[in-house]
């Protein structure tokens, strides 16, 4: 397969495309749901936004865990065709969970309408990131951050002037799936045809022996979004629209401590590799606690900034009076740290071939996020719905600490 692939572009220009694609894609979200601030109530702001949670959750089951697997499978153990059949399985069975949450499950028909396209919205992500995390496995992580790019660019576009001109999120969800089906067969089925090789029948062996790979990390990646989402879920159970409403627009900058952490450590993710293929822990350890020591700073820095420059920043953006949510939002800031650095570990143990330290990570943390955040939530309120996100996150990263420095015990050579 590699022998079809184009000279490599530089490094830098790859780190470059990713950090937009990256950028692009986090902004999604967020300005998705300043449109929604400006055009509607706060009280639809909640129900968008518990929509968006749980389309969050089902883009898991789309995803299943491959992507990660497929990005750092450099040996090439599976062929395209195998992980696009594998692909094609998991969104049609993200799409029949969706359908069982629709019809049986979520009472109200705002909510049940903007989570349907909101899943199919996240569909046409998971079907793209199939090609996203090709090109990145080829070493061609500026085709990759050009996909993401261009697939989330078209796609806020599309939303946005939708929304704005008719006032419709349902209206502009449509609009916004057919400029990203668009989007995917341009920067990601067409660019991707240069490594179609190997014989494209399906092979439910194949198929299988990928799921059974997986399984784990897709486990994994489901709770993980459940953990992070557990205090929004407790809000809707216990609050209302308007709090959850609230939640929604000062959650949304967490995501920007990710999107920071995605540029410091995607590039190096091959790094990583590289190391543990040498048996070099030196060298392991001194990126890993790099990228930690980055992450940290970033977070710090930002939530520090969020009371005095944040807050007003955001109450101008969602034309919503958030002044008296300070305290809340620099908490927030704080868990959205201590979420990237779970994902970074969560990227180094999956290249590690970690999978079962993983599940037992989230295991014991998405049990403690819903002790949590009921109590908290119960006793406290949107105070305590964003006390529950941060605390979430501590038994996870403690456990993949221990999980990491155990794989480094193995003998050298076999880590």
């Amino acid at each position: 397969m590699k022998a079809a692939t184009s000279a490599a572009p530089s490094r830098r220009k790859g780190v470059i495309w990713n950090a937009l694609g990256t950028s692009m894609f986090a902004a999604n979200t967020l300005i998705m749901l300043i449109v929604v601030s400006r055009t509607s109530s706060v009280a639809t702001v909640g129900c968008f936004g518990i929509a968006l949670a749980v389309a969050q959750l089902l883009y898991n089951i789309g995803i299943f865990g491959v992507n990660l697997f497929q990005m750092t499978d450099y040996q090439e153990q599976y062929a395209f065709f195998n992980y696009l059949h594998t692909r094609i399985f998991t969104c049609l069975l993200m799409m029949l969970v969706c359908a069982v949450i629709v019809i049986w499950i979520m009472p109200e028909p705002e909510k049940k309408l903007l989570t349907f396209l909101l899943t199919l919205f996240f569909l046409t992500h998971a079907f793209g990131d199939l090609f996203q995390s090709l090109f990145f496995q080829q070493n061609r992580l500026d085709l990759s951050g050009q996909a993401l790019f261009f697939r989330s660019l078209l796609a806020l576009l599309a939303f946005t002037a939708v929304q704005v001109l008719v006032r419709d999120t349902a209206f502009a969800l449509v609009a916004t799936i057919l400029a990203s089906i668009i989007s995917v067969v341009a920067w990601g089925v067409l660019r991707a045809r240069p490594w179609f090789s190997g014989r494209s029948g399906i092979n439910r062996g194949r198929i299988a022996e990928v799921l059974r790979s997986c399984l784990p990390l897709f486990v994994s990646s489901f709770l993980v979004v459940f953990i992070f989402n557990a205090a929004r879920y407790g809000i809707d159970w216990l609050l209302d629209d308007t709090a959850q409403g609230y939640f929604s627009l000062i959650v949304l900058p967490v995501f920007v401590i990710n999107l920071v952490s995605q540029f410091i450590f995607m590039p190096v993710l091959n790094d990583f590799s590289r190391a543990l293929k040498a048996g070099d822990r030196h060298r392991f350890f001194h990126l890993l606690t790099r990228q930690s020591f980055l992450v940290a700073l970033i977070t710090a820095v930002i939530a520090a900034a969020m009371p005095p420059l944040g807050v007003p920043l955001l109450t101008l953006l969602y034309a919503v009076d958030l002044s008296g949510f300070s305290l809340e939002a620099a908490l927030l800031i704080v868990g959205g740290g201590l979420f990237a650095l779970n994902q970074l570990f969560y990227s180094v143990l999956v290249t590690m071939r970690r999978q079962t330290s993983i599940l037992l990570a989230y295991g014991v943390g998405v049990v403690f996020a819903v002790l949590v955040a009921v109590a908290l939530i119960a006793s406290r309120g949107l105070f305590g719905a964003c006390l529950a996100l941060v605390l979430s996150q501590v038994p996870v990263l403690l456990l993949f600490i221990g999980a990491v420095t155990r794989g480094l015990s193995v003998k050298r050579g076999k880590v």
